[in-house]
């Protein structure tokens, strides 16, 4: 079983005549089991729905789950039951809505499989996505498979993703067609929209990665370009200094990575980025590393976030997981959301591209700042005072940057450590400071 095939098993239970999915909320002691609500029905009941404590719930193995409360939404066939405890559940929620054409992978537990060996009992259908719109999507599945074939999978999730990555889109919740005639491997599936508004209405935690919290459990991975360092004692000081700086930051709450995604979301990616790389745990710690030293070159002290709000129009921090040599996206970048940028501000990028440059060779920006030119500013998310972004702004790459500040400069750092008379923090930070200003 591939890794991805293993993920969705470890998050895919069998809930009553049908299949739910695990996920967890940001916060609580408890997870979620999302289902389809006609699999917990129960006539003989005032409310028409199983009580939580009477739900049976199974892992693939399984081993019983116990359920403390549920809740159905009024108008949609769709449940979401509360766990007794919190479980370990790795799966994150699709950012992006399905589109038609796109091939996504639903999963469910037939009954035709029931009883039979754990390890197989769990059906992948992939299948393409026929039509979407209007919080639901219609999967037409590979190969037509039969009502029966299909019958005990309702609840289950519908997943996009390879490799060991799986990101949840929806649920199916029914086969489509009323007749063994006018059924043709086709099943009707809730996108996310629905879910989180079900959350929303009956006010619980919203899911999301429980990183976005805040920025505590992310300070320790911030600053690590420079372990480049030939000798990584020389920026031993600096580390831990900076980290002091980000824990300040994230201390008392008042900027968390979910307000500033609340209120930036896309424009906080360079153009084409998925919009998954919103969840990336990456994404937040660039961000960390971009407020602290945008504090220490603004000698800002305590941080909230009016003044997070205000770096926005001087200074721009921009993202994408993508791995590749970053100065390739110079078209994407510079497409980008620009809005609000005062003229001469910084726009600071930050990839998975471990030896980044500092900048784009002139050759490169010149080249851009002539497609810019022929195609208007009219394609472009920028003010009207903006002629050309590729002009009137200075963009750099945050790993370039700690590079150039920093690791080229390794032994000039090493001078600083605790407790030394005339190299101590407020020292370091000086110099720290000036190397940064020249960029930022």
């Amino acid at each position: 079983m591939s890794d991805f095939s293993e993920k969705i098993k470890n998050h895919s239970f069998i809930v009553g005549t049908g299949t739910g999915v695990l996920i967890n909320p940001h916060e609580g002691d408890f997870s979620y089991v999302l289902t389809a609500k006609h699999v917990i029905e129960h006539k003989a009941t005032s409310e028409g729905f199983l009580k939580a404590t009477d739900i049976r719930v199974f892992n693939w193995s399984g081993e019983p789950i116990a359920i403390s409360a549920r809740y159905v939404s009024p108008t949609d066939d769709l449940a979401i039951l509360v766990t007794s405890n919190r479980l370990d559940a790795q799966m994150r929620a699709s950012l992006s809505p399905p589109v038609r054409d796109e091939k996504l992978y639903f999963f469910g537990y037939p009954k035709t499989r029931r009883g039979g060996n754990p390890e197989d009992i769990l059906r992948e259908f992939p299948g393409e996505v026929q039509s979407a719109g209007d919080r639901q999507f219609i999967l037409q599945l590979t190969g037509e498979p039969d009502w029966d074939q299909i019958a005990g999978a309702s609840g289950g999730g519908v997943y996009r993703g390879s490799g060991e990555e799986a990101f949840l889109c929806g649920l199916e919740y029914r086969i489509e067609g009323d007749t063994a005639s006018e059924r043709h491997g086709r099943v009707l599936c809730h996108d996310f929209s629905l879910i989180n508004e079900l959350l929303e209405k009956e006010n619980l935690p919203p899911i999301y990665p429980s990183s976005m919290n805040d920025f505590c459990s992310l300070v320790s991975h911030t600053f690590k370009s420079y372990d480049k360092a030939e000798d990584p004692e020389n920026v031993r000081y600096l580390k831990a200094t900076l980290h002091e700086r980000a824990k300040q930051i994230s201390k008392n709450g008042a900027v968390r990575p979910i307000d500033i995604y609340k209120a930036r979301k896309e424009a906080l990616l360079i153009k084409g980025s998925p919009l998954q790389d919103l969840y990336e745990d990456h994404l937040w710690i660039a961000y960390l590393e971009f407020l602290v030293i945008s504090c220490l070159i603004d000698l800002h002290g305590n941080i909230e976030f009016s003044y997070v709000d205000s770096l926005f129009a001087k200074r721009r921090f921009l993202f994408s997981a993508h791995d590749g040599n970053w100065v390739h996206r110079l078209r994407e970048i510079y497409h980008s959301d620009f809005r609000g940028l005062e003229v001469g501000g910084v726009v600071v990028v930050s990839t998975a591209d471990t030896s980044a440059a500092l900048q784009p060779k002139e050759q490169s920006t010149n080249k851009i700042v002539v497609d810019i030119g022929r195609v208007g500013t009219s394609q472009l998310m920028v003010d009207s005072v903006i002629n050309n972004p590729a002009l009137q702004f200075r963009l750099y790459h945050l790993t370039g940057m700690h590079r150039i500040c920093v690791t080229d400069k390794e032994f000039d750092y090493g001078n600083y450590w605790a407790g030394h008379q005339d190299f101590e923090e407020q020292q370091l930070f000086e110099k720290l400071r000036g190397e940064y200003c020249a960029y930022m």
